[in-house]
C-alpha cells in the first residue's frame, strides 16, 4: 500500500511539473510550426538545458539548422554526444553539419571515422546506418553495411538491410544481388525474401518489377545448378501473372529433380483458375506424357478435359471439329477410366457439350441417367446430375419431368447452395411457362440466399416480373418475353430473335423494352455478332439509364469493347461511367479494376481474359 501511495505522489508531482512546462513547450512548438525559428530556438534552448531529452534536442537542432547557425549547432551536437550511450550517431550529425557548411572534406573524414570506429556488433551497425539514413546519407549507409557484410560473417549479416537501402535509392539490380547473396548463404530466408518482393509487386512500379525479373532470369540461366533461383523465378512469375515463364521454370525444375510432374500439376490448377486455358492444357498434357504409372496421371486426364470444357464454354472459341474432338476425348477417357464416382464430372460435362452444343440431346440424357444410377456416387454428385438432366429436359420441352427433378434437389438440399440453385432454375422454368405468381414467391425466398450470384439472379428475375405484371391485365408482353427467353435457352435463337422483334413492335413504350434489347444483345454475342450487340447495349444505356439493367448493359458493353471489339479507349470510358454514374452497382469494384488496368496500372490481380461468357447456357 505504501508503494502505491508513493507512486501516486510521484505521478501528481510529475503532472503538476509537466503542466507548468507544457505552456512554454506548446508556445515553442507553435513558433516552430509558424516558422518563427529564432523565437522557437530561444525557448527550445531553455527547455533543453532544463531537460536534455532527445525531443527537445531535435527541435532545437532543427531550429539552428533553419537559422544556419552551424557553430551553435555543433556545440549542441557535441554536448548531446557526451551524454549519449552511442556517440557515433552524433559523429554523423557533426559530419552533416560540416556538409551543410560546405566543408565536404571534413564531412567525409567525419563519416569515414564513424564507419571505421563502429563496434563489431550487429546492433551498432544498424544504429549507425539509421543515423546516416535519417539525414538521407544513403551512400554512407551503403558503405557502412557493405563493411558490416565483410566483418560480420553470420548467414544473415546485413544483406536484407543493404537491399532495403538499395530499394530506397532505386538501385534494384543491386537490391536483388543482396537478396540472392543471402539466399546463397541460407535457403531458409527464401520466405522472407518473397515477403519483401511481394511488397514490391503490390506497389506496381514497372522499373522495379522489370529489373527483378531480368536479374532472376539472368541468374537462373547463369547458375543453372542452383534450384533456389529457378524456384524464386517461378514464384515471382506466378505472382506477376507471367505464366509462360512460370510454366517453363516448373518444367525445368521437374526434369532436374525428377519430381514426376507434381510441381507442374499444381501450377496447372493456378493456370486454369486464371483462365490461361492453353497453358493449363500444356501443363496437364506434360504430366500425362510422363507415364501411366505416375500417381498424377488419372487426375491430370480428368482435369485436362475440365480445362478444355471451360475453354470451350467460357470463351465460345470453337468449331464443329473442336466439339467432335472434345467429345471423342471424353469417350476415350471414360472408356479408359470407367464410369464411376471419380469420373462423374466428366460425364456431366460431356452431357452438357452433347446437349447444348452438338444437338445430341438423347445421348446426353442417357449418359446422365447412367450417372444418376451409379452405386457409389455421392448425394451431391447425383444432385448435380439431376440439375443438368433437368436443364436438358427443358431444352427438349419436357418441362414437367424437369420440374420434378429440380424439386427433388431443392428438397434434398433445402438450405444449401445446391438446393438454392435448383430452386432458382425451377422458378425460372415457371417464369418460362407463364406461372408468374408462383415464380415470384420462390424468387422472394431466394433473394436472401447466401450465394450472392444466386441472390442477385433471383432479384433480377423477381424485379422483371414485378415491374411488368401490373402494366397490362392480359400479361401479353411478359408472356411473349418469357417465351423468347425459353427459346434462347433451348438454342432456338432465330425463333427467339423473331419473337423479341415482334415484341418490340407490338409493345412500343412498354416497360419491358430494355429487357428485350438486353436479351437480343446476349443472343448476338453468342453468335459473335459483336457490333450488333454493342449497338443494342448502347441503346439501353442511352434510353433506359434509370432502369434496372442500365449498369448491366454498361458492364457488358465495356467488356465487349475490351475483349472482343478491341476498343480499349471506349472500354475505359464505359468502365469510368459505371464508376461515376452507378457507384452502388455490383459491378463498380470490377469496373474500377478493369479501368486501372486499361490506364496502365499494375495491380497484379487481374488477367486479360474475357470476364463474361459468350454463351447463354445455364
Amino acid at each position: 500500500m505504501l508503494r502505491h501511495f508513493s507512486l501516486l505522489i510521484f505521478l501528481v508531482t510529475f503532472v503538476i511539473s509537466a503542466s507548468a512546462q507544457s505552456e512554454q513547450e506548446q508556445l515553442a512548438v507553435q513558433y516552430y510550426q509558424d516558422q518563427e525559428y529564432e523565437k522557437a530556438a530561444d525557448l527550445f534552448e531553455e527547455l533543453y538545458n532544463e531537460d536534455p531529452t532527445v525531443s527537445f534536442y531535435n527541435y532545437y537542432l532543427d531550429c539552428l539548422l533553419e537559422l544556419e547557425d552551424y557553430s551553435q549547432a555543433k556545440k549542441l551536437v557535441r554536448k548531446q554526444k557526451r551524454n549519449s550511450e552511442f556517440p557515433l550517431k552524433y559523429e554523423v550529425e557533426l559530419g552533416y553539419l560540416y556538409q551543410q557548411e560546405g566543408n565536404e572534406r571534413k564531412a567525409k573524414n567525419t563519416f569515414n571515422d564513424a564507419i571505421r570506429d563502429v563496434p563489431n556488433q550487429r546492433q551498432a551497425y544498424i544504429d549507425l546506418a539509421n543515423a546516416f539514413l535519417s539525414r538521407e546519407l544513403h551512400s554512407h549507409a551503403i558503405d557502412l553495411l557493405k563493411r558490416g557484410n565483410r566483418k560480420i560473417t553470420s548467414d544473415r549479416a546485413f544483406h536484407m538491410d543493404l537491399a532495403s537501402v538499395y530499394a530506397d535509392t532505386k538501385q534494384y539490380r543491386k537490391m536483388m544481388e543482396q537478396y540472392l547473396a543471402l539466399l546463397d548463404k541460407n535457403p531458409d530466408y527464401a520466405r522472407q525474401i518473397k515477403d519483401e518482393l511481394q511488397i514490391f509487386i503490390e506497389d506496381g512500379e514497372k522499373e522495379k518489377l522489370s529489373t527483378i525479373k531480368n536479374v532472376l532470369l539472368e541468374q537462373t540461366q547463369e547458375r543453372y545448378s542452383n534450384s533456389l533461383y529457378a524456384e524464386l523465378l517461378m514464384w515471382y512469375s506466378t505472382q506477376l501473372k507471367d505464366f509462360d515463364i512460370a510454366l517453363k521454370q516448373a518444367k525445368a525444375l521437374d526434369r532436374r529433380f525428377n519430381e514426376n510432374g507434381k510441381r507442374v500439376f499444381y501450377l496447372a490448377k493456378v493456370l486454369a483458375d486464371n483462365k490461361k486455358y492453353d497453358l493449363a492444357i500444356e501443363a496437364y498434357q506434360y504430366v500425362i506424357n510422363k507415364e501411366e504409372e505416375n500417381s498424377l496421371y488419372l487426375g491430370s486426364l480428368i482435369r485436362l478435359l475440365d480445362v478444355k470444357f471451360d475453354k470451350l464454354t467460357q470463351t465460345g472459341d470453337y468449331t464443329r471439329e473442336d466439339l467432335l474432338a472434345l467429345e471423342g476425348e471424353y469417350k476415350h477417357t471414360l472408356q479408359t477410366l470407367g464410369k464411376n464416382a471419380s469420373t462423374i464430372e466428366l460425364m456431366l460435362n460431356m452431357a452438357h457439350i452433347q446437349a447444348f452444343y452438338m444437338d445430341k440431346v438423347e445421348a446426353a440424357r442417357n449418359l446422365l441417367n447412367e450417372a444418376i444410377e451409379l452405386s457409389r456416387a455421392k448425394p451431391k454428385q447425383i444432385a448435380q446430375c439431376k440439375i443438368k438432366l433437368a436443364d436438358i429436359l427443358v431444352m427438349d420441352d419436357d418441362v414437367w419431368e424437369a420440374t420434378l427433378l429440380y424439386q427433388q434437389v431443392d428438397k434434398d438440399f433445402k438450405n444449401e447452395p445446391l438446393g438454392h440453385k435448383a430452386k432458382l432454375k425451377n422458378a425460372r422454368l415457371s417464369f418460362y411457362m407463364g406461372e408468374f405468381q408462383w415464380a415470384s414467391s420462390q424468387l422472394d425466398v431466394l433473394k436472401a440466399a447466401t450465394s450472392k450470384l444466386i441472390a442477385n439472379d433471383a432479384l433480377q428475375l423477381y424485379m422483371l416480373i414485378k415491374d411488368n405484371i401490373g402494366l397490362d391485365s392480359s400479361l401479353a408482353a411478359i408472356k411473349t418475353y418469357a417465351r423468347a427467353e425459353m427459346y434462347a435457352f433451348q438454342k432456338k435463337q432465330d425463333l427467339a430473335l423473331k419473337t423479341l422483334d415482334s415484341l418490340q413492335l407490338q409493345f412500343m413504350g412498354h416497360n419491358i423494352q430494355d429487357e428485350v434489347l438486353f436479351k437480343k444483345a446476349e443472343i448476338h454475342i453468342s453468335r459473335k455478332n459483336y457490333e450488333k450487340a454493342d449497338d443494342l447495349l448502347a441503346d439501353i444505356a442511352k434510353n433506359y439509364s434509370q432502369d434496372i439493367l442500365a449498369d448491366d448493359a454498361l458492364m457488358k458493353r465495356a467488356e465487349l469493347n475490351e475483349f472482343y471489339l478491341k476498343n480499349k479507349e471506349k472500354a475505359k470510358s464505359l468502365y469510368q461511367k459505371i464508376i461515376t454514374d452507378y457507384p452502388g452497382s455490383l459491378y463498380t469494384v470490377k469496373a474500377r479494376k478493369r479501368f486501372r488496368i486499361l490506364r496502365g496500372d499494375d495491380i497484379g490481380d487481374e488477367t486479360d481474359d474475357a470476364v463474361f461468357e459468350t454463351d447463354i447456357m445455364p
